[in-house]
């Protein structure tokens, strides 16, 4: 899962892999230059973060190398099984760890299931719309079928294969990690059906000239973190979890196979795990945090916040993202591929 889109950076992988150094792949704007600058002044160890868009574009690079080149990767827990089995990824070892007794114990056991996971951040996906030029969404039936003429062209979905899909697959009743061709195909159906209101396929820019800050949409697919984020520069500004419910997604830190600054690898999950830093991320970046102790340092405003912190009641209706069969996640990126060249076509 995360953030806006940006500019890869075409570093040569030689020039940072100088000693006490390690390469970061992440989502931009999702760990802060004091994180890393504290880091690298405890230890005299340097992370140069390259960025990726999407989940897609990150799968892109990986390819590109084997997975060489890269010491640590941010991912969505449910990716990590498939690159796993490309023998991209060190199995992590707990021991090794020492503040990962801070991990709530819900996430600790996504962890151990997974073996390649320290847990980072949490959250949901829901719908940020402009309360000032249209009608709030109830849910994903209505996100995906209204005709309303006013939405033409005002409407964004995330760039994400997996998202997308599931919550089309919530508008129809059926399950999210669902793997029957048939529902899959449906889902896209509804989708194709839709085009014209789809401004475009992007997580939100988070700046203060956003587009839907701007008004050139009205209502956007987002992650709740985005949301809130955004949110902070216009009151006009909503987010809503629709009545289907959502899924829930887990992001994690993980180690490459063929890094070879394993242990300083290690010291780098170690330091993300210390309460006053993981605390630090989760006031920055507005994501639920994976660490107790950091939650119980958190403001209450902040552990009150429901967008934040969904109530119990949302999080029965709603489902952790799991990996699926190779055969799976090939169909869900081919479907996703066609409604991005469909998309485009009927932009020209």
């Amino acid at each position: 899962m995360r953030f806006s889109c940006c500019i890869l950076l075409l570093l040569s992988f030689s020039s940072i892999g100088a000693a006490k150094s390690l390469v970061l792949l992440n989502w931009p704007n999702y760990i802060s230059d004091k994180v890393l600058q504290d880091f690298e002044t405890q230890t005299g160890i340097k992370v140069t973060v390259i960025h990726y868009e999407s989940d897609e574009t990150k799968d892109s690079l990986l390819n590109a190398t084997n997975g060489k080149g890269y010491d640590l990767l941010v991912s969505s827990q449910f990716r990590l099984a498939g690159y796993a089995s490309r023998d991209w990824l060190e199995p992590l070892e707990q021991s090794k760890i020492s503040n990962f007794i801070h991990v709530d114990d819900k996430w600790k056991t996504e962890a151990v299931n997974s073996q390649y996971c320290s847990p980072y951040f949490w959250g949901t996906i829901g719908i940020l719309y402009r309360k000032d030029l249209t009608t709030p969404p109830t849910s994903w039936k209505s996100f995906f079928s209204e005709d309303k003429p006013e939405l033409i062209n005002k409407i964004q979905l995330l760039s994400d294969s997996r998202d997308v899909l599931s919550m089309a697959l919530l508008a129809q009743n059926s399950p999210p990690n669902t793997k029957p061709e048939v529902s899959i195909n449906n889902a896209a159906n509804l989708i194709y059906d839709r085009l014209k209101y789809i401004n475009g396929f992007s997580s939100l820019n988070l700046e203060p000239n956003s587009n839907i800050l701007t008004g050139e949409i009205y209502m956007a697919m987002s992650y709740n973190g985005d949301a809130l984020y955004l949110q902070q520069y216009s009151d006009n500004l909503d987010f809503v979890i629709p009545s289907e419910g959502t899924t829930l997604w887990l992001d994690c830190v993980s180690i490459l196979k063929q890094s070879k600054m394993k242990q300083e690898a290690y010291q780098f999950l170690d330091y993300l795990q210390r309460p006053e830093v993981a605390t630090h991320l989760a006031l920055t970046y507005k994501f639920a945090t994976t660490n107790k102790t950091a939650l119980s340092l958190l403001p209450q405003t902040e552990i009150n916040n429901k967008t934040i912190y969904p109530n119990k009641e949302l999080i029965k209706r709603s489902s952790l993202n799991k990996p699926l069969s190779a055969k799976s996640e090939r169909l869900y990126h081919t479907i996703y591929n066609q409604l991005l060249y469909a998309h485009k076509g009927l932009k020209q």
